[in-house]
């Protein structure tokens, strides 16, 4: 635990990964950063053709957030 989570709960958003929607996400993550969320979970489906790349999405995510930390929220090893 880092000290930005000792003794508190931990909030955050989940986001589907929709290709079509990279603006989208991008701002949704600016407002959970905004907003004081600590958490963005991001599904990963390889097998989903309208999906993007999960750990390519959380690397973007981390080159314009400061703050937020990112997982897999649903991760597979294909």
């Amino acid at each position: 635990m880092d000290a930005k989570s000792r003794g508190r709960p931990l909030f955050g958003i989940s986001v589907t990964p929709y290709a079509e929607q990279y603006g989208q996400i991008i701002e949704q993550a600016a407002a959970a950063e905004r907003g004081g969320l600590d958490l963005v979970g991001i599904q990963d489906h390889p097998y989903q053709r309208r999906f993007l790349n999960t750990f390519a999405l959380i690397g973007a995510l981390l080159a314009r957030t400061q703050t937020l930390r990112f997982f897999p929220d649903v991760a597979s090893r294909a």
